[in-house]
């Protein structure tokens, strides 16, 4: 009996800690499945913000540059229409058509200044200048491209006396065209924007009007947003922040022009690039991280809707942060908040299951008990301390002339035949001094005839509660033959 209880015990061990075992990779498996399924809800989610705020944001660039390139293309045509209207002046026609121009172009170029028409012509261009407030300087070009008048024609930097036969802009006019150009001023040494009208007298070219858009005529639009405005070979040669000044943009081409042609466009022929980086590639390319900025930017380009060149804006984008930051902290909070729900759930769900556990076990020793009673010859029983039977074994049944289901009804207390016996007195004894008792009594069941049975009694405890064990064994015959004996 000891050894089959140890063997069950180590049974019922091995059993539980394979369950055991099983319900903690269960658990594990939950777990990292929902941290998976946080992450892509959660992902889902704040990808659908950023998307909206990104369209947002793309619209609202859109619309700065959108604003930027009108001003800067109204400037533009403003400037060309009254550059057409000073190269239809008989005053500058007059001028180019001098026979002695040549002969004054030879001479130093303080002669040149101080010719009077020369100088009458640039005062006049000053003047306009100062009006307009938009173009930064105007000069007039003959027909082999020198400066033979000019707004800043007294200046010390005066462009008078200058050849700009080798620009593109005056190259266009000679062409009969309307040109324009971005390139650093040849006295200056300052980035600008050169538009050109031809001056044509009977069909012959016999020179150009040139005008200048410098930083100043284009801050108002510059000011306007984060914006800059680069040339048609991708350099920077306007910038609200001119710390970008001669920076080269992402997919610029200007590493492609000769030494020569970088130093007479810009004076200089190496080009930092935008340290511009790809923000994320889950994102567009155009929202990037420039190195000296906090925060990410949206790179949005359109090009001048007057001619050449391109206005970019760099429009900043602050809440990208907070969304990302906010996407670990959702994240965080939804795979806690839902680890925690299952370890609850896992929990009563393994106190659930020990309980059924416990009651089966119970079940099972209980079912064995009842067996190993059943298997006894002799009759046995339990009782409870108020004196209910609890389990009674078919031979306990048989002698009191019942059925075992019959014997949970019996309560050994109130029973007569255990009255009249004595059999209720000496229980009580076990079970209150807990001292065994063995002995024959006469018993008078239920059957209409009177049996001598030898019955041992003795208390147990289980879970603090005390317990009758009751073993009888029918001596009636015994009994009889002893008295027969004492008879003879």
């Amino acid at each position: 009996m000891k050894r089959w209880s140890i063997v069950s015990s180590v049974l019922r061990s091995d059993s539980g800690q394979g369950t055991s075992w099983r319900s903690w990779v269960i658990l594990g498996c939950a777990l990292t499945g929902w941290i998976a399924a946080a992450w892509f809800l959660v992902g889902r989610y704040e990808s659908g913000l950023t998307d909206s705020y990104l369209r947002r944001e793309r619209i609202n660039a859109e619309r700065d540059i959108h604003s930027i390139n009108t001003g800067v293309s109204r400037s533009w045509e403003i400037a060309q229409g009254f550059l057409s209207t000073l190269a239809h002046q008989d005053m500058l026609r007059a001028a180019l058509d001098r026979r002695d121009a040549d002969a004054a172009k030879q001479a130093i170029r303080h002669s040149i200044v101080d010719d009077p028409q020369f100088a009458a012509i640039s005062r006049s261009f000053f003047s306009m200048v100062s009006d307009i407030k938009v173009l930064n300087i105007i000069t007039l070009l003959d027909a082999d491209g020198d400066c033979i008048a000019a707004s800043n024609g007294v200046a010390a930097n005066s462009l008078v006396g200058n050849n700009y036969s080798d620009r593109r802009y005056f190259q266009d006019a000679r062409k009969g065209l309307n040109g324009a150009e971005f390139a650093n001023g040849r006295a200056t040494s300052l980035p600008g924007l050169f538009l050109s009208v031809p001056v044509i007298r009977d069909g012959v070219f016999i020179g150009a009007v040139m005008a200048k858009f410098d930083a100043s005529s284009f801050a108002p639009w510059l000011n306007f947003s984060d914006s800059v405005i680069t040339d048609e070979h991708g350099v920077i040669l306007f910038a609200r922040d001119t710390s970008y000044l001669y920076r080269a943009v992402p997919g610029s081409d200007v590493d492609r022009l000769g030494q020569a042609e970088k130093m007479a466009l810009y004076k200089r022929s190496t080009f930092a690039a935008v340290p511009a980086s790809r923000w994320s590639d889950d994102l567009a390319g155009d929202i990037v991280k420039i190195d000296d900025r906090p925060m990410p930017v949206m790179l949005v380009s359109e090009g001048l809707a007057a001619g050449i060149g391109t206005v970019g804006v760099m429009h900043p984008l602050p809440r990208l942060l907070l969304l990302e930051r906010d996407r670990w902290r959702m994240f965080a909070l939804v795979a806690i908040s839902g680890a925690l729900l299952q370890l609850i759930f896992f929990g009563l769900l393994q106190r659930l299951h020990e309980s059924l556990q416990r009651r089966r076990m119970a079940e099972n020793e209980v079912a064995f008990h009842q067996s190993v009673i059943d298997a006894a010859a002799l009759a046995i029983a339990v009782y409870a301390e108020d004196g209910h039977c609890l389990a009674a074994n078919d031979a306990m049944a048989h002698l009191f002339g019942t059925t075992r289901p019959m014997m949970a009804r019996q309560n050994f207390r109130i029973s007569d035949a255990w009255a009249e016996s004595g059999l209720v007195t000496a229980a009580a004894q076990v079970l209150n001094a807990g001292s065994p008792q063995r002995g024959h009594w006469r018993l008078e069941p239920n059957l209409g005839r009177e049996i001598w049975i030898e019955a041992t009694m003795k208390r147990f405890t289980y879970q603090a509660c005390n317990f009758l064990l009751v073993i009888f064994s029918d001596v009636t015959d015994q009994h009889r033959r002893d008295g027969l004996m004492s008879e003879g």
